[in-house]
């Protein structure tokens, strides 16, 4: 069998299922979904260059399933230090919204330039990650498992974060007298 012939019959016997497990490894993380296709077709690319030393393998499956976890896990691990290093990106335009909504929903003057002045004290004393959690829990009013997402945290541990987060808001208010 020629190396030609020999790779098309492992491009039909592997790809389907490859993409299948690729699909499957990035269900969560949503911004790659769409490129399930690309990670397939990079492990055979790197199947054909190294064809020759791999014509052998006894189990060359799991060769290229490791192949697919691996680049996947880069880019994963990748797009965890941007959105680590920059924070979550918030979607001004529903940041807007919210904020719009909120003010009509306040029709009293004072109480609404209460609410500002306890917001500008929150942004001054909460630190970041703390100021970023109550923004998307309390002005996006995000549904705790998509923060959970967005932070790369378990559930458990976003409400372990949010209890004191709570806490630290109570403490700030009583000292500020809110």
């Amino acid at each position: 069998m020629s190396q030609q012939d020999w790779f098309h019959k492992m491009y039909k016997c592997y790809a389907a299922g490859l993409l299948s497990y690729a699909r499957h490894l990035l269900r969560d993380a949503s911004d790659l979904q769409s490129c399930a296709e690309d990670y397939v077709q990079v492990a055979f690319v790197k199947l054909y260059s190294n064809q020759q030393a791999l014509m052998e393998h006894e189990n060359l499956e799991a060769w290229l399933k490791r192949v697919v976890r691996n680049q996947i896990a880069d880019d994963v691990r990748k797009m965890q230090m941007r959105n680590g290093k920059l924070g979550a990106p918030i979607d001004m335009e529903e940041f807007a919204k919210q904020e719009a909504r909120y003010r009509q929903n306040v029709g009293d003057e004072v109480q609404t330039e209460k609410a500002f002045e306890v917001n500008d004290l929150l942004k001054r004393e909460l630190d970041d990650a703390e100021y970023l959690l109550f923004s998307l829990l309390y002005l996006l009013e995000w549904p705790r498992d998509r923060i959970a997402r967005e932070l790369n945290v378990s559930p458990a541990a976003l409400k372990k974060r949010i209890f004191r987060l709570q806490k630290k808001i109570r403490r700030l208010c009583q000292d500020n007298l809110c």
